[in-house]
């Protein structure tokens, strides 16, 4: 959403990778289970914007 500040990515250390070389507009997915533990480290100037949104399949598909 923009990227004048420092600091704050978002780390997930089990998978090695934060999102520090996205570009803003670039949509970061991921699934909200424990194999996924993730933090937004320090900022350390600016101010930054983000957006969560939260999905649910519906029971039907998760059967699949």
């Amino acid at each position: 959403m923009n990227d004048d500040y420092e600091g704050a990515e978002l780390d997930f250390p089990r998978q090695g990778f934060t999102n520090a070389d996205l570009a803003v507009g670039e949509l970061l997915v991921w699934p909200s289970l424990v194999t996924h533990p993730h933090a937004s480290l320090q900022i350390r100037g600016g101010v930054k914007y983000s957006l969560t949104i939260w999905c649910e399949l519906p029971l039907a598909m998760n059967r699949m």
